[in-house]
C-alpha cells in the first residue's frame, strides 16, 4: 500500500483541501504571522509546514496536522486584484492573504484581515 504522505497520492489531494480551511483561519489569526504578513511586501511567499508554522497555542492544531500528514503551505499578501472569483466588495480596507497547498497551489484561499486589529494584539 503506498503512503499517502508521499508523492502524487490522490488522498494528498483530499488532505490539502479538507485541511486548508483550518490552516488559513489559524495562521490569519495568529498574531506573529499576521504582523509577517502584514509587514511582508505584496507577493513574498513564505513557506508554512511542521517546522516553519510556530509553536503558537493558536497553532497546536494545525501544526499537528502538518506533521501528521506532512503538509506544507504556502502563505502571501496579495493585492485585491489577485482575489480571482470572490466577492469582497466593501473589504478595500482589508489586507488580503493567499494561502495554498505547496503540491497542488490550485487549491488555494483567501483570507481577509483587518491591519488594526495587530495595534490591538500588541497591547492587549
Amino acid at each position: 500500500m503506498s503512503d499517502p504522505r508521499v508523492g502524487n497520492h490522490p488522498t494528498r489531494r483530499k488532505l490539502y483541501r479538507r485541511y486548508l480551511p483550518d490552516v488559513c483561519g489559524d495562521v490569519s489569526q495568529s498574531p506573529p504571522w499576521r504582523a509577517r504578513l502584514f509587514a511582508s511586501s505584496f507577493g513574498k511567499k513564505f513557506s508554512i509546514d511542521c517546522e516553519t508554522v510556530g509553536t503558537g497555542r493558536e497553532l497546536a492544531d494545525v501544526r499537528r496536522i502538518m506533521c501528521e500528514h506532512g503538509l506544507a503551505f504556502i502563505v502571501s499578501k496579495v493585492p485585491h486584484s489577485d482575489v480571482q472569483g470572490r466577492r469582497y466588495d466593501g473589504y478595500e480596507d482589508l489586507i488580503m492573504f493567499r494561502f495554498e497547498s505547496a503540491e497542488y497551489p490550485e487549491l488555494h484561499s483567501f483570507s481577509a484581515n483587518n491591519p488594526a486589529v495587530i495595534g490591538r494584539e500588541k497591547d492587549g
